[in-house]
């Protein structure tokens, strides 16, 4: 435990800080400010494993006392709250123990000529993104690509599915159609419906495998590039799976069979 001297002296919520964390809620100031909010244990915990500095982290004492040997030299950067303090900043409904404001990282366009590259089109729902970085992440998918039409990778409800995998893997926003070109060589392989069946198809590394968006599928300009469908065949009467069910599965396929 950490001896009085060190103990952070922040113990309250001021307007300042309130009104930064609010604008942290809005995609806009989180591209002016390159930093988001990474509410609860899991992701903190995450980003501190990982080297990656929040500032400040926002938390209670209880949470404080638990966790402050890991906090190591970070202490100075500790804002004690009472919990209905953390309560009037959160997203969630449920208000966590801890929010820490995370710097985001931008990581540069790199090609993978070893494994497939997941590539996202268009995927609106942050629930379906941030459980598709999860599964990616699972299936030791390094390099995800998201078009500009995605939604915000930082936004909480993507941050608080992905249950901190945003950490874990390179997710990268790319023009897609500028990506597929300069990367003629590399095989794309495109979910639809209409595709073959996944245990039929050749699994193929290294590869683009992309998934659409909820409601339209792949883009029309993605389209050329794209040398071989694949499908899911069900048996039930369902219309369609979920995009990120349906990522899980093929990613489950590739990666194991």
């Amino acid at each position: 435990m950490n001896n009085i001297a060190e103990r952070p002296l922040n113990k309250m919520l001021s307007k300042s800080l309130e009104k930064y964390v609010n604008s942290l809620k809005s995609k806009k100031t989180r591209e002016q400010e390159l930093c988001y909010l990474a509410e609860g244990e899991k992701i903190t915990l995450e980003l501190l494993k990982y080297g990656i500095q929040p500032k400040p982290i926002l938390c209670t004492q209880k949470w404080y006392d638990t966790h402050s040997d890991f906090l190591g030299n970070m202490v100075s950067m500790v804002t004690i709250l009472k919990d209905f303090e953390l309560e009037k900043i959160s997203e969630h409904k449920s208000a966590p123990e801890v929010i820490a404001i995370a710097p985001i990282q931008r990581n540069e366009i790199k090609i993978s000529k070893s494994q497939m590259m997941l590539v996202l089109d268009g995927i609106q729902d942050p629930g379906n993104m941030g459980t598709i970085i999860r599964s990616a992440d699972w299936f030791g998918i390094k390099d995800v690509y998201v078009s500009s039409n995605c939604v915000d990778i930082y936004n909480s409800k993507v941050i608080q599915s992905s249950m901190g995998s945003l950490v874990h893997i390179r997710v990268m926003e790319a023009d897609i159609e500028k990506l597929l070109s300069a990367n003629s060589d590399i095989p794309v392989i495109g979910a639809d419906m209409n595709g073959i069946p996944i245990k039929q198809i050749q699994k193929r590394k290294p590869c683009f495998m992309i998934i659409g968006s909820e409601g339209k599928g792949i883009s029309q300009n993605l389209r050329p590039y794209i040398s071989q469908y694949v499908s899911i065949p069900g048996a039930g009467s369902a219309e369609s799976l979920n995009a990120a069910i349906a990522t899980s599965i093929i990613l489950s396929h590739w990666v194991t069979s």
